[in-house]
């Protein structure tokens, strides 16, 4: 009692033993295990005994019987429990060839039960591998010239006519020729030719010609299944994508003064504004301008990263209302999704131009 936890002492002040029984270790561990150990409810595990069934490709039978026994452990049948396992093999058993044999036996065990059952399941299983020793596939396919032909002991699927017919009777073999494919030896409706030409007639319908911006135009495929459409880098280089910005009708900018840059990080705040020119990611201006947005450095790892405060142009924007999703509209999208890829976007903001 000296090592116990706290929790555990206060718990064993309620148990109100004598002195007698302080003293003695095994009442102690009783009066613990009665406490922490689950308690069984007879009526919900006799209900489940009830339930149990032979499940559909159980095998070995000795799986059902040994999960009985264990049930009705819990059940406390005491005397009965022999007589009540007998019956629940009698009609737990999902096959009703063996159901009918333990139910033709006049006074039935539970070992006599599982006997039955037993020899029984050894006895399909022999039967079996003799079948699948004995028995003779006589189906075949044959190569010839690139194709399959299936064929049987007495008749086969004809590539020349398209029907099931024995060896050397096929009519198409003296047909002279078919007009669309101008081959020989088949009829219209065994024409590969004209399979192919019609796969690529269809196909002709789910592709359509799309105008993009700059009326630039590219072909694809009208429903696709997929979730999430893409374009490839060299086509959208050549749409030269631009978001118009949409100002209110008397737009009111202000001119703000430029913020102060700390002297120790200028040096890096002028090599990024020099990349980002010579990456045409934003343009040099030198002749006055309506609105001038206050820049913000962001400095990290030793990095200046330049960004504006966009408060005073959201104050002159048409807002555009677009229903964004919450994540756990997204994640109930990914039932039953086994693959994921992660896209890491670097400068994202600088993917589209700006109007």
């Amino acid at each position: 009692m000296t090592i116990i936890a706290q929790d555990a002492a206060k718990i064993y002040n309620i148990f109100k033993l004598t002195e007698k029984e302080e003293n003695d270790i095994e009442i102690i561990k009783e009066k613990f295990y009665a406490c922490f150990s689950p308690k069984a409810y007879l009526t919900y595990e006799r209900y489940i005994f009830n339930k149990m069934v032979q499940v559909e490709g159980q095998s070995p039978f000795d799986e059902f019987p040994t999960a009985i026994i264990n049930q009705g452990k819990k059940c406390e049948f005491q005397e009965l429990s022999d007589g009540l396992l007998c019956d629940k093999i009698v009609v737990g058993i999902n096959s009703d060839t063996v159901q009918e044999r333990l139910l033709a036996e006049g006074k039935l065990t539970f070992n006599q039960a599982v006997k039955i059952c037993r020899a029984t399941e050894l006895t399909k299983q022999q039967l079996n591998s003799m079948k699948a020793d004995s028995s003779l596939n006589l189906d075949a396919a044959c190569k010839k010239n690139g194709r399959k032909e299936h064929m049987t002991a007495a008749t086969f699927q004809c590539f020349r006519c398209g029907t099931s017919r024995q060896r050397r009777s096929c009519p198409a073999f003296f047909v002279k020729g078919f007009k669309k494919c101008g081959k020989l030896g088949h009829f219209a409706v065994a024409c590969r030719s004209q399979r192919v030409m019609t796969s690529a007639n269809l196909l002709q319908h789910y592709v359509k010609t799309l105008t993009l911006h700059r009326n630039y135009r590219v072909k694809i495929k009208l429903d696709t299944g997929a979730q999430c459409n893409v374009l490839s880098t060299s086509v959208a280089s050549k749409c030269g994508f631009v978001y118009d910005i949409d100002l209110v009708d008397q737009p009111n900018f202000i001119m703000y003064a430029p913020r102060k840059v700390p002297y120790c990080i200028r040096d890096a705040v002028k090599h990024e504004l020099d990349t980002m020119v010579a990456n045409d990611t934003i343009e040099l201006i030198t002749e006055p301008t309506s609105a001038v947005s206050p820049m913000v450095v962001v400095h990290k790892n030793g990095k200046g990263g330049i960004c504006i405060d966009p408060s005073d142009i959201n104050n002159n924007l048409k807002r555009k209302h677009f229903p964004r999703q919450i994540t756990e509209e997204i994640s109930t999208r990914l039932h039953c999704l086994k693959y994921f890829t992660l896209l890491d976007c670097t400068k994202a903001f600088w993917q589209v131009k700006v109007s």
